[in-house]
């Protein structure tokens, strides 16, 4: 008995490690297929890679997968949506330009079931598509609830024809789960965002996300004030500002907490490389680092304890461009001497002040 326990607990354990141990090695592979399509796509969106910004910053995370689906939407090449960081495309903002510009079923071929019903849908612009019973067949086979499926089926199916048509109406009439958001994005018209309320499921933050999105798309902040939940009506603004640069707009974020008009400032400022309107040492020390230039660490306010920041600042700068001479412009000689050592002994392996991975 107790050999026969043993061996079912080493058998348990043993299933266990393997199921970690596949997991983790489809994890690396995809991380690493994602940074390979991420650094081949860099070269048209290059002004957007994060390489030049400190750490995986997620604004200009962001801003580059931006930078992608705009290029796979000019290039008209659904493959292109695919580059994104993650390496996964967004249907809706990526694919779903591009099926409705070419209305090929082929493009339809490669995606998952409930996408591809949709774009099929896109493709043939025409409702009896949806009441094939091939459709039906292909999708409710082994559903335990038919009419229940073959309703949810036909409602995607509808969605991706109200698409095509640009039809509110028809959209209304099936479950608007992408319709209508997207229909009044291609419309740019933030009333249709409105016709929530005449969906038995719609709601306040329906509406909301609804006017969020085609705020943003028409970089019209003024839309945002006419979200009732504050907090979407803040990451709007937020967006917006980063969007069109525009960092006074940072400073009417209320809701996101202390941080998000410094962070929203500092997404600017890092996007347009401008240490002008830096509020905090980390953007000032970044920036210098990024522009190879030291004398931007002189623009910190000399405050109490600001002087070990600037060091830093300057220190960071000398390791970049790997000159000792840097380090003269420090005044505290303790950290003159820390400067001029890392410098001297640095084997470059890292970016900036982590550049020198032998300390």
């Amino acid at each position: 008995m107790i050999l026969e326990r043993s061996m079912k607990r080493w058998i348990k354990w043993t299933l266990i490690i393997l199921i970690v141990l596949v997991a983790l090695f489809f994890i690396i592979g995809y991380s690493i297929k994602a940074y390979r399509l991420h650094k081949k796509y860099a070269i048209e969106c290059r002004d957007l890679i994060f390489e030049d910004f400190p750490g995986d910053y997620r604004p200009q995370r962001d801003n580059y997968d931006e930078c992608v689906i705009n290029l796979a939407i000019e290039k008209n090449d659904i493959k292109i949506c695919e580059k994104t960081y993650f390496g996964v495309g967004p249907f809706l903002d990526c694919y779903l330009p591009i099926i409705i510009k070419n209305k090929d079923p082929k493009l339809c071929e490669e995606l998952n079931r409930m996408d591809k019903l949709l774009c099929l849908g896109v493709v043939n612009s025409d409702e009896e598509y949806c009441d094939q019973e091939e459709t039906y067949e292909e999708y409710c086979e082994k559903s335990q609830d038919m009419i229940k499926c073959m309703g949810t089926i036909r409602n995607i199916c509808l969605n991706g024809i109200s698409l095509a048509k640009s039809d509110v109406d028809l959209c209304l009439e099936a479950e608007p789960y992408y319709c209508l958001n997207q229909i009044a994005l291609q419309k740019e018209d933030s009333e249709i965002c409105n016709r929530w309320e005449e969906y038995r499921n719609g709601s306040e933050s329906s509406i909301a996300g609804c006017k969020k999105s085609v705020a943003i798309k028409t970089e019209n902040e003024k839309l945002c004030y006419e979200i009732n939940s504050s907090y979407l009506q803040d990451k709007c603004l937020q967006e917006i500002a980063i969007k069109t640069e525009n960092e006074k707009l940072c400073l009417e974020l209320t809701s996101l907490g202390s941080t998000s008009e410094v962070e929203c400032i500092t997404t600017i400022a890092f996007k347009t490389k401008n240490e002008k309107i830096c509020t905090t040492s980390y953007c000032f020390s970044e920036l210098a680092r990024i522009k190879n230039d030291e004398e931007i660490c002189k623009e910190m306010l000399i405050e109490e304890g600001m002087e070990e920041r600037m060091a830093f600042c300057i220190t960071s700068v000398a390791i970049s461009k790997e000159d000792v001479g840097i380090c003269e412009k420090i005044i505290n000689t303790e950290n003159k001497e820390y400067c001029e050592n890392r410098v001297k002994n640095c084997k470059p392996t890292g970016t900036g002040y982590n550049r020198c991975k032998n300390f």
